[in-house]
């Protein structure tokens, strides 16, 4: 039969009194391909050959000596030494156990309402563990925990509010434990908390991008993740948030809510008082205060 990396082989010799491991002859698998029955058949014989006296193993020439094959190789005891037998015994090295944790129902953004946020997902465990569950902000605040004992193969569902929620980048941490304590599992999912009319939803190519770091400095043509959305900047900036800077300009096509002091060029659309308006040229005010700059596409609802 083939054995497996990590698996031994060995001879179990045998007198009329017993067996006598000291003769014992032993093989350890350490690859796929000296695990094939034919190789650690030859690599067992030639072994017993080079370690042992009273045994011989191999096909036996005319001169005497015993030469291995890949293959089956007969087994000789010395004339006079008393023993009796030959068996081959096997350890079959035990696989590790494997352990994962999968996190199900978790949405990519989720709508602020009344400044909370509920996610309801599932944790299913493969393996006896001890699941830690720990929701932050992208500052890395710790806003929610729940601690789970899940058996091999079973389920739990889990709903968390998070109060006081703002919107922006936040991450679900799974610690998955052993009986020990040792850490097996660890995974990190990403989604975004919007507040309504603040936009419509996110981009997909937005995770392709740094989040924007207030103390970091950019210049004309980078790009950066800001509340889910795609931003380029549009010269050297520093601390100035995306949404509500005129350095930056917005490459996720979709619109988002008019934003006081902002300058927006012709051609951009904002969500105002519940409707979507376009700039007929470079206007820094509102829809309501100069109508004739901005153009009103109707009523809108992200919903």
């Amino acid at each position: 039969m083939n054995l497996a990396q990590g698996d031994a082989v060995y001879t179990r010799v045998f007198d009329a009194e017993g067996e006598r491991p000291e003769l014992s002859t032993r093989v350890e698998i350490g690859s796929e391909q000296e695990g094939v029955a034919n190789t650690w058949a030859y690599n067992l014989a030639t072994k017993i050959n080079q370690t042992q006296d009273k045994i011989k193993a191999g096909q036996r020439g005319s001169n005497g000596e015993f030469s291995p094959v890949f293959g089956a190789n007969p087994v000789y005891l010395k004339s006079g030494s008393g023993l009796t037998r030959v068996e081959a015994g096997y350890e079959i090295a035990s696989p590790e156990p494997d352990y994962s944790v999968s996190v199900d129902g978790l949405a990519k953004e989720y709508l602020i309402e009344n400044g909370e946020v509920a996610l309801d997902y599932t944790v299913t465990a493969q393996g006896d563990l001890n699941v830690e569950v720990t929701v932050y902000n992208h500052a890395q605040d710790a806003l929610a925990y729940e601690k789970l004992t899940l058996a091999d193969g079973t389920s739990a569902a889990v709903s968390m509010v998070l109060e006081s929620a703002k919107a922006g980048h936040h991450m679900l941490v799974s610690r998955a434990k052993d009986a020990e304590g040792n850490l097996v599992d660890q995974q990190t999912f990403d989604f975004f908390l919007t507040e309504k009319g603040e936009q419509c939803g996110t981009d997909p190519d937005a995770v392709n991008h740094p989040m924007w770091d207030k103390s970091a400095t950019y210049t004309g043509g980078e790009k950066v993740n800001f509340n889910g959305l795609v931003y380029e900047a549009k010269y050297w900036v520093q601390g100035a948030k995306p949404e509500s800077s005129d350095a930056w300009k917005l490459i996720s096509k979709m619109p988002v809510a008019w934003v006081s002091g902002k300058a927006y060029n012709g051609g951009e659309q904002v969500i105002f008082d519940g409707h979507l308006y376009e700039a007929n040229w470079w206007v820094n005010a509102s829809p309501a205060t100069a109508p004739e700059a901005w153009t009103d596409k109707g009523a809108f609802d992200c919903q």
